[in-house]
């Protein structure tokens, strides 16, 4: 059996994960950091991996959702090379996923969130980011995706459209601050009537990526003292969501969760519950969040 290149392989799965099993792109280059990694860990060829080098890869003080998570990815990727004829065997076919275990989720907290918003106000990106996170539970990703056409201000439940992981859509209510903070965003002078929602700097017709979106507001949890990643924003808006209406439901709806609900709950639009619980949710800042939102947005654009 002639030994086919790491990469090559990799351009091929990519091809099964993306173009065949409709996958999202961010999956499949999950599932190449980790084959690399372990190849870069073991100092092997693929088809001399045993299962002693995964369990030694990933019983390096990994968390147990991320042991679950690795031996998931190279569990499927030598599948597939198995199958398609570039391994003789699968050294990893007996291999059972490592049980995770499901701690709380970790998030920001209130008095932290009104340090990090006022640190973002002379970024007007960075502000408007961190007000998606938080304010409407979007990951890094959707917001480099989101549009400004899928934006609905004036419609009787403002929302927004989303288009997240798993290559799913779903609709987002928004609250009354976030819709003043988007109302002011979006009245600049844009270069086209469509486009990215939190453009990049350089070009305002580009999306940011998603790893920048994360980097960014990491930066700015970090540079303010929080220990925490972008990711932590979301888990606050759930934290709060579920705190103001006690609806777990409405909590796995809006967070576009797909192991809770099928794809056809996220497309159908807006269930009363997501609605009634957004509009419980207040300014994490003080009671008169509004009025400072649409000042703060006045002084940049003016």
């Amino acid at each position: 059996m002639v030994a086919v290149p790491t990469d090559v392989l990799l351009k091929a799965y990519r091809t099964h994960l993306v173009g065949e099993r409709q996958a999202d792109p961010g999956t499949w280059a999950a599932h190449r950091r980790t084959v690399r990694a372990l190849l870069a860990h073991a100092g092997k060829a693929l088809d001399q991996l045993t299962v002693a080098d995964l369990d030694a890869y990933t019983r390096r003080g990994l968390a147990d959702a991320t042991r679950a998570q690795y031996t998931s990815h190279l569990r499927a990727f030598t599948a597939w090379a198995t199958d398609q004829g570039h391994l003789a065997h699968d050294p990893f076919a007996r291999v059972r996923l490592p049980r995770a275990s499901q701690g709380a989720p970790r998030d920001v907290s209130l008095a932290d969130l009104a340090r990090l918003l006022a640190y973002a106000t002379p970024t007007p990106r960075l502000w408007v980011a961190v007000w998606l996170e938080f304010g409407a539970g979007l990951r890094s990703m959707e917001v480099a995706g989101a549009r400004r056409e899928l934006v609905r201000l004036d419609d009787d439940v403002p929302s927004i459209e989303v288009f997240g992981k798993g290559r799913r859509w779903r609709t987002v209510p928004l609250d009354q601050v976030l819709v003043d903070v988007l109302r002011v965003w979006l009245a600049q002078d844009w270069p086209a009537p469509s486009g990215p929602l939190v453009p990049s700097e350089r070009d305002p017709l580009a999306h940011m990526s998603a790893a920048w979106v994360s980097r960014l507001v990491c930066t700015a949890l970090h540079e303010v003292g929080i220990a925490e990643t972008a990711h932590g924003l979301r888990h606050a808006f759930a934290k709060q969501v579920l705190a103001a209406c006690e609806d777990l439901r409405a909590v796995q709806e809006l967070l576009g969760h797909a192991t809770l609900a099928s794809t056809e709950r996220y497309t159908r639009g807006l269930s009363a519950r997501t609605v009634r619980a957004v509009r419980m949710r207040g300014d994490p800042r003080h009671p008169g969040g509004a009025a400072a939102v649409l000042a703060l947005l006045a002084g940049w654009l003016s």
